[in-house]
């Protein structure tokens, strides 16, 4: 893994955050795997961008005022994992919520291959088989 491997999720999220949807269909491999949380109602595998389009739309559908802060990002052997705290207002509700989420990126020829969502950094380090 290298630096180019961090900048790579870095950009994808600065396209993401910036609805740069050329940019980011261009990072996400064709055939990439994406997964909510393990535990969410009906989790399972989303397949390439349109996947991860999809993944995302129906996460912020119950949302309203999404801000994204990136509190540690690193590479260990093959992948590229970051943490966040996720503030968001329920879009029903109206009661805020902040999140602890984590993310594990594996990435293949320069694209994202596999994105997999968690609660806690340890959670993505085990999902990997690794521990810090």
């Amino acid at each position: 893994m290298s630096q180019e491997n961090i900048e790579l999720v870095q950009a994808a999220l600065l396209a993401y955050f910036s609805n740069d949807e050329a940019t980011l269909r261009g990072l996400v491999a064709p055939n990439a795997i994406v997964s909510p949380p393990p535990d969410q109602p009906e989790a399972g595998n989303y397949h390439g961008y349109e996947g991860f389009a999809r993944l995302t739309r129906e996460w912020m559908d119950a949302w309203e005022g999404q801000a994204f802060e990136v509190e540690r990002i690193w590479d260990v052997q093959d992948f590229v994992f970051l943490t966040a705290c996720e503030r968001v207002q329920g879009r029903s509700s109206g009661l805020p919520m902040d999140n602890q989420v984590a993310f594990a990126f594996s990435l293949a020829e320069g694209k994202i291959a596999r994105l997999r969502m968690f609660h806690t950094e340890e959670e993505a380090l085990e999902s990997a088989g690794l521990t810090e």
